[in-house]
């Protein structure tokens, strides 16, 4: 099973379907700011906004949708229309006509066979379709829409599930609007994550987290800047935006915690949004400087596919134990010696037998040969990574 099936696998579960634009969503070749401007109507086609050449997005979707399809689920076309401005409730364009991209591959979710309604039950059934309409109001954040909905849901459906559940969704959505300064941000956090975030999934499925941004938001604009309780580790701006894949603005605030490197548990919220931001080499920093200055701690796992290959080697060869974690970037760069280059070692936590295995793979790329006292530096550092290097497949 590849990547992709991983991802697709995943978004099932989450969701109970597939969608094309949240694997690009998760995949971070769509940022959810650039989705949100779309739906906002200020971007006419959202495959403008993709990140990655045509060719490599339609390769991407094209395999997602052979896989889904092998599954047995059934193809859906669907549509979404804007939020707000000019094009309020007007439907919405995912690419212009004869594009590098069939629109198909947009335009159409996969749903599993047995999810897949019965025409004639369907648009017979009032009571479904209001439920529906009301989802899809609540999902657009529709104040007005949604209890409209809601209403006409509970003349003639009133033991419907949604009039219970709308009805709370809708109140925070009135709420919300009201924009009111959070007087509570620790009761705040603990309402959107037991509460409302959960009814907000169960409900609205692949919505939710179009409907859950602005509360997002709103928590991360109440805390100041740099703020960090290590009693209260998710009470931070960089956790709330990871929530809605932000990932710019969740390095942003990693780095505006003043010694932010004192608190393991950022390393890894780090290391992924770097990753998700299309920053590879920094995630793979985060990763190695974690080693270095939490060598006691348990290691998070890498979400590149090459470092997450070379942890499984690690912990097969068990040099977990024999080595120990602070020693993991030298095995990195055992397995994709092109990181020498990349990777920074001045750190005061950088182990010395990293520090001298760089320089020995860099002296071997740039002049061919490598020097002898680097040798005995990093077999005075490291016996283990030593002997490895000596034995290693060139």
């Amino acid at each position: 099973m590849n990547a992709i099936s991983y991802a697709v696998d995943e978004i099932i579960t989450d969701l109970g379907y597939y969608s094309p634009l949240e694997l690009l969503l998760r995949q971070g070749r769509l940022r959810y700011t650039d989705y949100e401007r779309w739906r906002n109507g200020e971007i006419d086609f959202i495959s403008e906004t993709f990140m990655g050449s045509p060719k490599r997005i339609s390769a991407l979707l094209e395999s997602a949708r052979d896989y889904v399809l092998a599954l047995g689920f059934t193809a859906e076309t669907y549509h979404l229309h804007a939020w707000q401005g000019e094009k309020a409730n007007t439907r919405l364009d995912f690419c212009p006509a004869n594009t590098a991209i069939d629109s198909s591959l947009l335009n159409t979710q996969y749903l599993r066979k047995e999810d897949v309604p019965q025409m004639d039950l369907f648009f017979d059934n009032q009571g479904i379709q209001l439920a529906n309409d009301l989802m899809q109001a609540l999902g657009d954040r529709d104040a007005k829409g949604s209890e409209e909905k809601l209403n006409q849901l509970e003349q003639v459906d009133p033991n419907h599930p949604l009039c219970g559940q709308g009805a709370e969704l809708l109140l925070a959505i009135q709420k919300l609007q009201q924009k009111n300064k959070l007087s509570d941000t620790k009761q705040e956090l603990n309402y959107l994550q037991t509460q409302l975030a959960p009814l907000a999934k169960d409900v609205l499925k692949g919505q939710a987290r179009d409907f859950m941004a602005p509360f997002w938001r709103r928590l991360a604009s109440n805390l100041d800047a740099g703020f960090f309780d290590e009693q209260c580790p998710d009470l931070n701006a960089a956790y709330c935006y990871a929530q809605i894949l932000l990932w710019s603005e969740v390095i942003n605030s990693i780095h505006a915690i003043p010694q932010w490197q004192q608190y393991a548990g950022l390393f890894a919220q780090l290391a992924h949004a770097y990753y998700q931001d299309n920053q590879r080499i920094e995630s793979i920093q985060v990763l190695c400087d974690y080693c270095w200055s939490c060598p006691e701690a348990d290691i998070f796992l890498p979400d590149d596919n090459n470092s997450l290959q070379a942890w499984h080697k690690f912990i097969d060869l068990e040099l977990d134990i024999k080595w120990g974690w602070q020693h993991f970037p030298a095995w990195l760069l055992f397995n994709e010696p092109g990181l020498a280059k990349h990777i920074h070692a001045n750190s005061s936590n950088t182990a010395s037998a990293f520090k001298a295995l760089q320089q020995l793979l860099q002296a071997e790329q740039e002049k061919g040969k490598v020097k002898v006292d680097l040798r005995l530096q990093l077999q005075t550092a490291h016996a283990g990574v030593f002997n490895y290097f000596l034995n290693r497949r060139v």
